[in-house]
């Protein structure tokens, strides 16, 4: 055993010997062999150069068997390699097998979780196609609504004021026909108009004359109004209702039908005239497409707060009032008394309302004054909407009759 050992020593001593150029060539040629990318090599190829790697591996070619021997134990049990042609040729041949020649996956039996689990998908998906459709519903409902609030108000708000009485006279004691409707709706009058007498010596307003013409007819058709209200520059210009409390007009129009934008309406303790009143308060909604009482907010700007007036008609008379606070607050807060105590009671209110006001304002107060308050909800998407307030009050500074 240790002869033999001592012989390949030998051999491999003899083979490190030779031409350093000549064993490059030779590894180089054996490297060629064994990573021939082409795949075009055989089994018997690579027999040879193992042969030939033995040939050199021997040097003189001695003691060749037991060099061959050690190479078959390294390499004997290498398993064939598949040549690229061969490898496509398998893959070619999947692409060519129906499904039906492919053997179909085994069936996966579902667990009472998955069945569950499928229930609760199926539900969620109807619930939110449910909730969907009665969205969208929603929404055409919405802007249905919105258009019909501006055909029955804005035609009102069109021609409220362009009514000429001198073209309309009539004698004093001359009383309209009984069936109003049949006149034209901006011109009509009722029958309790028979007072309003106008001569050419008369001394009247007629601008009040006007618009009470045409509440009187608006009466006729609903006796719940109270008034009118009318901002110059600003889309507020609306009849005035006062129900029985404070809930049937908030979805109802001016003349009692159902409308979702609702009417402008006096707190239902308010006296319907305004000279007996400290604070009269009307309430609207705060509208998306600016209607009804959107426009308070406009008030928050310095310029329009300090430019701006409120007129209200009333059978009575035009009572002009001018801005002195405007705040955002909550639904709780009694910015809408209507009952004070003591005139001290008052002006402690009005002082109050005073100090909210995000406005500056530096308006006084007697115990003399009266005030008005115009209350709508917070806009959509407000952090407090349905919960919050805009309050906007104003003191009246001029009566005319």
């Amino acid at each position: 055993m240790s002869k033999n050992t001592s012989d390949e020593s030998k051999k491999l001593s003899h083979c490190e010997s030779a031409d350093i150029n000549e064993s490059v060539s030779e590894t180089e040629a054996c490297d060629s062999v064994i990573n021939n990318t082409d795949g075009s090599e055989t089994d018997d190829t690579v027999q040879s150069e193992m042969s030939t790697e033995s040939a050199a591996y021997t040097g003189d070619g001695a003691d060749s068997e037991s060099v061959s021997s050690e190479l078959d134990a390294a390499y004997g049990d290498a398993e064939p390699v598949l040549n690229v042609a061969e490898k496509d040729i398998f893959l070619s041949s999947l692409e060519t097998l129906s499904a039906d020649e492919l053997a179909p996956p085994p069936e996966k039996k579902r667990s009472g979780r998955d069945v569950a689990r499928g229930i609760i998908r199926y539900m969620a998906m109807f619930v939110c196609a449910f909730v969907f459709i009665m969205s969208a519903k929603s929404l055409v409902q919405t802007l249905f609504d919105y258009k019909r609030g501006d055909e029955i108000y804005g035609d009102i708000a069109e021609n409220i004021f362009d009514v000429d009485l001198s073209e309309h006279a009539v004698a004093p004691s001359a009383k309209l026909p009984q069936s109003p409707a049949l006149l034209d709706y901006y011109t009509a009058l009722s029958s309790d108009m028979s007072d309003t007498v106008i001569t050419e010596t008369a001394q009247h307003n007629v601008k009040f004359e006007q618009i009470k013409a045409n509440l009187n007819y608006l009466k006729s058709v609903n006796p719940d109004i109270y008034g009118y209200i009318y901002i110059d520059g600003t889309n507020i210009s609306f009849p005035i209702v006062q129900g029985d409390d404070n809930d049937y007009y908030l979805d109802r129009a001016w003349n009692g039908d159902y409308l979702v934008v609702g009417s402008i309406f006096a707190d239902c303790y308010v006296d319907r005239n305004i000279e007996n009143n400290r604070n009269t308060v009307l309430y609207g909604h705060n509208m998306l497409d600016g209607n009804m009482f959107n426009n308070v907010m406009l008030f928050f700007d310095k310029e329009v707060f300090d430019s701006k007036v409120i007129e209200v008609y009333t059978f009575d008379g035009i009572y002009t009032f001018k801005p002195f606070s405007v705040f955002e607050t909550l639904a709780t807060y009694q910015y809408f008394r209507t009952y004070f105590t003591s005139d001290e009671d008052f002006l402690s209110f009005c002082e109050e309302m005073l100090k909210k006001s995000e406005v500056e304002s530096e308006a006084e107060f007697t115990a003399d004054d009266q005030i008005l308050t115009l209350s709508t909800c917070v806009e959509t998407g407000h952090p407090l909407y349905g919960i919050g307030r805009y309050a906007l009050h104003a003191k009246l500074v001029k009566v005319e009759k």
